[in-house]
Parts: structure tokens; C-alpha cells; sequence
């Protein structure tokens, strides 16, 4: 398995290298492959302009405390007057070898008014790929399950709770 990289594995669906490690920079990489292919989807889907925070869970239930107070505020400024974000600078530095780059941004910044969705994935280990599924909870429906769980004095929400008031996607790679 020497030299393989971390696209390589997710192409062959090898789940050796997700068996004990996999972190929401993993997911991330798995959303961004999802949404690359799905994009007409997504827009009929979750609308024109999208926010979406992503979780990654090994438990049966995700603490609400799991979305930090700047996500929340952020999530919910996307919803009411609107959002707006710059993307940071890559620095450069030219023939420096250890400079690492990722690709070139699109713009400097953006403004959007949308929706904001709160993305959980329930990883459960040695899951195969055609089985992954992840919930998509509109934000707004993510804060009333918060405040019926502070009435009931709980802090978490459990993975078939959170499948009655989100959206299923499956995403196989």
C-alpha cells in the first residue's frame, strides 16, 4: 500500500485506512466528491445558496454542543440577513520547497442568503461504501429539536430522531 494516497483509497473503497482514524477532514473529502457529482441536485435539492457544517459521529447520538457558538451564529445569519465570507490568501513563497498549495480560489469573497444545514454523518466502523449515508438537517429544524431536548433536560439528539427531520443521502465513495 506504499504510495497510495488518501483519493485512491476512497476511489477503490479500501476502507483500511478509515478502519480507526477517520476525522471530518475525511469527511470533508467525501462531501466535496458528493457535491462535485451532485451539483444540479443540490441546488433543486437545498437551493441556490447553500451553507452546510459538517459532522462526523461514532456514537449513536450527536451532542447539539457539537456545533460551536460562531457555527450557530454563522448558520443562522445565513437564514435571517445573510452571510458574508472572505476566503483567506494562500501565502507565496516562490521555489520554497517546503510551501504547500492547494488549488487557486475562485474569488476573494463572497455574500450569500440561503439556507444553512447541519450535515451529520453516523460513521459506523468497517461500513462499506454503498452503505454510507449521511443527514441533512435544515438548520432550522436543528434548533427546534435543541429546544424540545433542553425542555426534556437532554443534550443530544439520536441518529433515527435526527433521520425524521433531515434528508438521507447516500454518498458511495
Amino acid at each position: 500500500m506504499i504510495g497510495l494516497t488518501l483519493l485512491s483509497l476512497l476511489s477503490s473503497s479500501n476502507l483500511l485506512y478509515f478502519a480507526c482514524r477517520m476525522k471530518e477532514k475525511d469527511f470533508q473529502i467525501l462531501f466535496s466528491k458528493w457535491a462535485e457529482e451532485n451539483k444540479g441536485y443540490i441546488k433543486s435539492q437545498y437551493g441556490k445558496f447553500s451553507a452546510f457544517e459538517l459532522k462526523i459521529e461514532k456514537s449513536q447520538s450527536i451532542r447539539f454542543d457539537s456545533l460551536s457558538p460562531h457555527q450557530v451564529i454563522a448558520l443562522k445569519e445565513v437564514e435571517d440577513e445573510g452571510c458574508y465570507h472572505k476566503i483567506n490568501d494562500m501565502p507565496f513563497i516562490p521555489d520554497n520547497p517546503k510551501m504547500r498549495f492547494t488549488n487557486k480560489k475562485p474569488f476573494d469573497c463572497f455574500f450569500g442568503c440561503g439556507n444553512g444545514y447541519v450535515v451529520v454523518w453516523f460513521y459506523k466502523k468497517g461500513q462499506r461504501a454503498k452503505d454510507r449515508e449521511m443527514i441533512i438537517v435544515p438548520f432550522s429544524k436543528w434548533r427546534e429539536a435543541e429546544m424540545i431536548a433542553e425542555d426534556e433536560s437532554r443534550k443530544s439528539i439520536k441518529e433515527d430522531l435526527l433521520k425524521e427531520i433531515g434528508f438521507i443521502e447516500r454518498f458511495c465513495f
